[in-house]
């Protein structure tokens, strides 16, 4: 059974509806090639670059750009990364954090605190280092994440 559990951050009601930019910030645990990843670096975080069309990263950065958002990979710094976004091309800006609960946890405060709405979407179950001696590549729901996106994009054209 796959399923997906969403987290709602306590500003992401109407004012995170209203901001015209979003943003996803994505886990490393979700990444199919692991280190071989081909992600690349860029101002505001690392970025997909498509090396495997199978990976759930590289599936939700697609769904991101179908409506819109940007995908980006979490930084550990999670409030320094939100600033750094607002400081450019997303000055209105919202997140989605696709994580376990104890990154989406912190990541969510640290929106909170930079002023930032956020959504969470749960991992579909936790395999990173955090839970497991042996870690494996997650997953997460992808159709959960592209409803959460469509859902917003209706509601910013019906403003």
């Amino acid at each position: 059974m796959r399923g997906a559990g969403v987290l709602l951050g306590r500003h992401i009601g109407r004012e995170g509806g209203a901001r015209r930019d979003t943003v996803l910030i994505l886990p490393d645990c979700l990444r199919r090639q692991g280190s071989a990843c081909k992600r690349k670096g860029t101002r505001y975080g690392t970025r997909c670059t498509a090396c495997d069309g199978a990976c759930a990263i590289c599936r939700i950065t697609a769904a991101a750009a179908r409506h819109g958002a940007g995908a980006y990979f979490a930084d550990m710094e999670h409030e320094k990364q939100f600033r750094a976004l607002m400081r450019g091309t997303y000055r209105e800006l919202s997140v989605i954090g696709v994580a376990c609960i104890w990154m989406l946890a912190g990541g969510m405060r640290a929106a909170e605190a930079a002023g930032v709405p956020s959504q969470g979407v749960l991992l579909n179950f936790c395999g990173c280092e955090h839970w497991r001696d042996d870690p494996v590549v997650t997953d997460a729901v992808v159709e959960q994440v592209e409803a959460i996106l469509a859902a917003k994009a209706r509601r910013a054209e019906r403003t």
